[in-house]
Order: C-alpha cells, then sequence, then structure tokens
C-alpha cells in the first residue's frame, strides 16, 4: 500500500504545508481568545466572606456581568452598529421626554399600522451602561410587523447613588 502523507515519507508536500499554515493561523486566534476569555472574578485569594459564601471580588464580579461575558464589549459593539444601520433603513426615532432630567427621553420608532399595539424596551447593561440608542437594531421588526417600538433612557445606578429606586421610578414614568 503506497501512503501520500508528509508523515508517512518524511517530505513535506505543498498540500501538506498549506494545511498547516492554515491550522496555525486558524488556531492561533482561537487558542488567544480562550486564553482571554476567562470566566468569573479575576484570579485572587478569597477574602472574608460579605454576602452568602461571595467575597467582595466574587460579589463585584456577579453584578457586573462583563465579568461573566467576556466578550460583552464586542457584543455590544455590534448592538451599536446594527444599531446605526436600523436607523439608516428607517430613520431616526422620535425623540420626547418624559421627565426634567436630561436623561428621561423615549426614543420612539413609529409603525404606519393604524391602531398599533407598542413595544416598550428598556435596555439592559448592568444597570451601569448602555442607552436606548444602543438597541435601535431591535426596532425594525417591531415596525415592520406593524407595532409602535419605543426605547427608554434612565440614569445609570452610579449616578443616582447606588440608588435603584431612582431607575425605577424613571421607567415606572417612562411607560
Amino acid at each position: 500500500m503506497q501512503r501520500n502523507s508528509a508523515s508517512w515519507t518524511g517530505e513535506l508536500s505543498r498540500r501538506g504545508a498549506l494545511a498547516g499554515a492554515i491550522a496555525v493561523t486558524v488556531a492561533a486566534p482561537v487558542m488567544a481568545a480562550e486564553s482571554a476569555c476567562r470566566i468569573g472574578p479575576a484570579p485572587h485569594v478569597k477574602g472574608p466572606l460579605v454576602f452568602m459564601n461571595y467575597d467582595q471580588a466574587e460579589l463585584n464580579a456577579a453584578y457586573d456581568q462583563r465579568a461573566y461575558a467576556p466578550l460583552g464589549d464586542q457584543i455590544t459593539a455590534r448592538f451599536i452598529t446594527d444599531s446605526e444601520e436600523t436607523r439608516r433603513r428607517l430613520g431616526d426615532p422620535e425623540r420626547r421626554s418624559y421627565g426634567p432630567s436630561e436623561i428621561e427621553k423615549l426614543d420612539i420608532f413609529r409603525t404606519p399600522a393604524a391602531n398599533a399595539p407598542i413595544m416598550v424596551f428598556a435596555h439592559g447593561g448592568a444597570w451601569l451602561r448602555n442607552q436606548a440608542s444602543d438597541f435601535h437594531y431591535l426596532a425594525e421588526n417591531f415596525v415592520r410587523g406593524g407595532a409602535h417600538f419605543v426605547a427608554l433612557d434612565f440614569v445609570p445606578v452610579d449616578h443616582a447613588d447606588g440608588d435603584l429606586r431612582v431607575m425605577a421610578d424613571q421607567v415606572r414614568r417612562a411607560i
């Protein structure tokens, strides 16, 4: 039986060299990403417990999804570019105030359908980041499906001295 393999004959063919180069090109970024995609808090010596079985570093990581979603920044960047594309197709939303502070605004994408339902979207972001415009990409399916789409903006919790009630009140008033 004749073998035509670089490992069998001890010779490196052009096909074998190309396959090796492709394997290294594909594997290197994956291996680098895997090493950068640690899930959870940074390695640390466990400190005193502050809540249940969490030390402060673990509790902080539990509060901020980025510790468990290492590609979160790339995902958010994609939301933003998709939202820009949605605005290009649908036009800019109507921006209306629902309260006295600068952040208390709604972004409204209207559908031409009569008596249309309204989809109200309160964005995520660990109560710390993002804004309504980052999530405009969601509007297109609702608008084309015959519903108005309204995205709310509200204060990040760190701008409300850590008081979630401020945010809850803003979202309630916006709705």
